[in-house]
């Protein structure tokens, strides 16, 4: 949710307005933790949940293949999005930035039904 604001914030002073080499670093630092900070966590997260499920807690090479499954699917979307951004900067860079903003958004959406439900569920478990 942090992404988008700084993303906009990068486009207009960064790339629109070519604002010094500091800012620039700082902002792309930014924008490079709250993006990848998150997947880091994610990923982490789901394979750590899954090993500890029954069905898998006992095979390593079940664990392995799922881990190994939600980290291919993240680095596809790396290749798509790299192919799909190439195609897009042709027509302008406030393009990339818009198509980055509604990705990102797109993203934690998708995450927000999710954070509600444990979030519910941790809540739930500390008032009994």
């Amino acid at each position: 949710i942090i992404t988008v604001p700084l993303i906009m914030v990068y486009y207009s002073e960064s790339v629109a307005a070519g604002t010094d080499k500091q800012a620039n670093i700082w902002l792309m630092m930014m924008i490079g933790f709250f993006i990848n900070a998150p997947y880091a966590l994610i990923t982490t997260a789901v394979s750590a949940d899954l090993g500890s499920h029954k069905s898998v807690r006992d095979d390593d090479q079940v664990l392995a293949t799922v881990t190994g499954i939600i980290d291919g699917t993240g680095s596809l979307g790396a290749v798509l999005q790299g192919a799909i951004i190439g195609g897009i900067s042709t027509s302008s860079w406030k393009t990339v930035f818009q198509f980055l903003m509604l990705a990102e958004g797109l993203a934690a959406c998708i995450m927000l039904p999710l954070v509600w439900k444990d979030l519910k569920k941790r809540f739930q478990e500390e008032a009994h």
